[in-house]
């Protein structure tokens, strides 16, 4: 599933709407971005990765955070 994109995952049967129905427990996006924003601590981005990493050690104050 890695080498797939965006486009192509919406296409699988029972994948639409995939990461929203994962963190709300269906396909609302309103309680999805509820969930986000009152109950994690931090969110990264995969689509940059590496930024993603170096706020993530910021906020939580690693210094020996490695990646």
């Amino acid at each position: 599933m890695k080498e797939k994109g965006i486009v192509e995952w919406e296409e699988l049967e029972g994948f639409s709407n995939y990461q929203t129905k994962f963190l709300a427990g269906e396909a609302n996006y309103d309680k999805a971005v509820e969930i986000l924003e009152k109950k994690m601590n931090w969110v990264g981005y995969a689509g940059e990765f590496e930024a993603s990493m170096y706020s993530f050690k910021r906020h939580f104050n690693l210094t020996d955070f490695h990646f």
